[in-house]
C-alpha cells in the first residue's frame, strides 16, 4: 500500500500535484529526491523562472516514463538543446506549445526585411520651387481628371412610350439590336410599351427608327434641349418683339429665339362688383358668404362694418382691407373684399377727408374704393377731388347718404345737391339702381343712397338692388365688362 504524503508548506499547488501523482507509481525515496530538486530550483533568481518551470515539467515527464517501464535508472533532466547521436545541427522535431520556444530574446533569429517607407524627419527638408510646381500641377491634373469623369457620366434620357402593344415586337427588337445594340430595355404596361435607353445617341436612334416605321409614340424633351421661358409684363409703349429681343442680347447677353418670343394674348374678363351697408357685419358673416358665393361676387364694398381693431373678419378665398373708426367705437367703418385670384395692390394713400374709404388698384390701372359718409357729415369738393384724382379710371361704391330725385329719392339733401353739381363739373357718372336701396326701420319713405360713382369707366352695367341679406339696406350688384388683364 502506497503511503499518501502531505505536500510541504512551501510548495505551490503545482508541486503538490506532482507529489501526489508521482507517489502512486514510484517509491517514496525517489519522490523525496524529486521534491528536493524542485525546492532547490525555487531558490534560483527571478530571471531563471522560465527555466525552473520547464525543469519541473521535464521532471514530471521523466517520472511518468520511468514508472511505466519500471526502470530504476538515475534521473536525467531533459534538455531541449541536446542532440541525438550523429546529429550536430540541433533538434528538428515539432514544437509543442510555447514551452519549447527560445527562452531569451537573443535566441530569436533576426528577420531580414526591407521597409519601403522611411520614417519622417522631425525637421522637414526644404523643397525647391520646381518640386512645388510639379506637385501642384499633378494635383491640378488629378482634379481635372475627376471633373472630367463626373461630367462624362450621363443621366439616362427620358423613356420613349409606344401607344398600345407592338404586334411584331420580335422584328422591332431585332431592328433595335442592329442599331443600338443591347443598350435598351423594354417594359410593358397595361396600355403602352415603354423603351428605355442609356444615352442620348441611342435615344435619338430609337426615335428615328419609330418615325421611319410610322409608329405612334411620344417622349419628353431631353434635359440638354430644354430652354427657359420668361414672361415680361408691363412693358411701356408696347415694343415689338424684335426690339425686346435686341435689348436682351445687347444689354443682358441673353439669346432669345425669335420663334419663342411673342406677345401674350390679351385676356378679357368681367368683374362682379357689389356694395352693401351691413349695419354691423360681425353677426352676418355666414349670410354674406352665401350671398357672395351665390352671385359670384369678385369685389364687395361693405359700409358700416362697426368693427373695432380688436375684431377679426376672415372670409375664405377673399382678401379683406378694412378702415375702422380710430376711436375704436362700435360704429361706422368700411371694408373692401376682393377675390384672391384677382391681381391687385392696396392703395396706401392717406386722403384725410371726411369720407371713410379704403381701396385697391387693379393691374389694368383701375382704382376701386369702398366709401361711407355718415348722415351728419357733409363732404366737400376737395374730398371728392382727393378720391377721383388718384387715377385715370376710378370706381367708388358705397353709402354716401346723398339724396336727390335724380337717383330715385323723394327729396334732395345738401350732400345730394353738392354731389350732383360735382358730377356735372368733373364728368363723374352716378350709377344707381331703379329699386330703392334703403328701407328705414321707422317706416319712413325708402330712398336710394347706396350708389356707385365712376370716372372714365363706361363698361359698367346698370346696378341692381336685391332684397337679400339682413339689414335695412339692400345689397347692390353690377358688372364691369370687357376688362383686359
Amino acid at each position: 500500500m502506497v503511503k499518501r504524503l502531505q505536500p510541504e508548506a512551501a510548495c505551490s499547488r503545482r508541486e503538490a500535484h506532482l507529489q501526489i501523482k508521482s507517489s502512486r507509481s514510484d517509491p517514496e525515496s525517489k519522490i523525496i529526491q524529486y521534491v528536493s530538486k524542485i525546492k532547490r530550483n525555487r531558490q534560483l533568481s527571478s530571471s531563471e523562472s522560465e527555466s525552473e518551470s520547464e525543469s519541473a515539467e521535464q521532471a514530471e515527464i521523466e517520472v511518468e516514463s520511468e514508472s511505466e517501464t519500471n526502470n530504476n535508472q538515475t534521473e536525467n533532466t531533459m534538455d531541449t538543446d541536446a542532440t541525438p547521436d550523429g546529429d550536430q545541427t540541433g533538434w528538428k522535431g515539432p514544437v509543442n506549445g510555447p514551452k519549447n520556444l527560445p527562452k531569451h530574446k537573443e535566441d530569436y533569429p533576426r528577420l531580414t526585411i526591407k521597409n519601403s517607407f522611411e520614417p519622417l524627419n522631425r525637421v522637414p527638408e526644404p523643397m525647391d520651387s520646381a518640386t512645388i510646381e510639379a506637385s501642384s500641377s499633378q494635383m491640378e491634373a488629378s482634379s481635372k481628371s475627376s471633373e472630367a469623369r463626373a461630367s462624362t457620366k450621363e443621366k439616362p434620357p427620358p423613356p420613349i412610350i409606344i401607344h398600345g402593344f407592338v404586334e411584331n415586337f420580335h422584328d422591332l427588337k431585332q431592328m433595335l439590336y442592329r442599331n443600338v445594340g443591347k443598350n435598351f430595355n423594354v417594359k410593358f404596361t397595361g396600355r403602352n410599351t415603354t423603351i428605355y435607353t442609356l444615352n442620348k445617341r441611342d435615344w435619338n436612334k430609337v426615335k428615328g427608327i419609330l418615325s421611319q416605321n410610322e409608329t405612334s409614340y411620344h417622349t419628353f424633351t431631353h434635359k440638354e434641349e430644354k430652354t427657359h421661358a420668361f414672361v415680361l409684363r408691363g412693358l411701356c409703349q408696347n415694343p415689338a418683339p424684335e426690339e425686346v429681343k435686341a435689348a436682351l442680347e445687347e444689354e443682358h447677353n441673353l439669346v432669345a429665339e425669335k420663334n419663342s418670343l411673342r406677345e401674350s394674348t390679351n385676356i378679357i374678363f368681367n368683374l362682379i362688383i357689389g356694395t352693401w351697408n351691413a349695419n354691423g357685419v360681425s353677426s352676418k358673416v355666414s349670410s354674406l358668404i352665401d350671398f357672395m358665393m351665390t352671385h359670384k361676387v369678385d369685389v364687395m364694398s361693405i359700409c358700416e362694418t362697426k368693427l373695432t381693431p380688436r375684431d377679426k373678419l376672415k372670409i375664405t378665398d377673399y382678401v379683406i382691407y378694412r378702415k375702422d373708426r380710430p376711436d375704436a367705437v362700435n360704429a361706422g367703418g368700411v371694408a373692401l373684399l376682393i377675390h384672391k385670384n384677382i391681381p391687385h395692390i392696396k392703395i396706401n394713400q392717406n386722403l384725410n377727408n371726411n369720407i371713410e374709404l379704403t381701396g385697391v388698384k387693379l393691374t389694368n390701372g383701375i382704382h376701386i374704393y369702398a366709401a361711407y359718409n355718415k348722415p351728419s357729415s357733409r363732404f366737400t369738393v376737395n374730398d371728392l377731388d382727393a378720391i377721383f384724382n388718384t387715377a385715370t379710371k376710378v370706381i367708388v361704391a358705397g353709402d354716401f347718404n346723398s339724396k336727390h330725385p335724380t337717383w330715385n329719392c323723394n327729396r334732395a339733401n345738401p350732400n345730394g345737391n353738392m354731389l350732383l353739381n360735382y358730377a356735372y363739373d368733373s364728368d363723374i357718372k352716378i350709377n344707381f339702381p331703379d329699386q330703392h336701396t334703403h328701407h328705414p326701420s321707422n317706416n319712413m319713405t325708402p330712398t336710394t343712397i347706396d350708389i356707385i360713382l365712376t370716372k372714365n369707366v363706361d363698361e359698367l352695367q346698370k346696378p341692381v338692388s336685391l332684397p337679400e341679406l339682413d339689414s335695412d339696406h339692400n345689397p347692390v350688384l353690377t358688372m364691369l365688362e370687357n376688362q383686359l388683364a
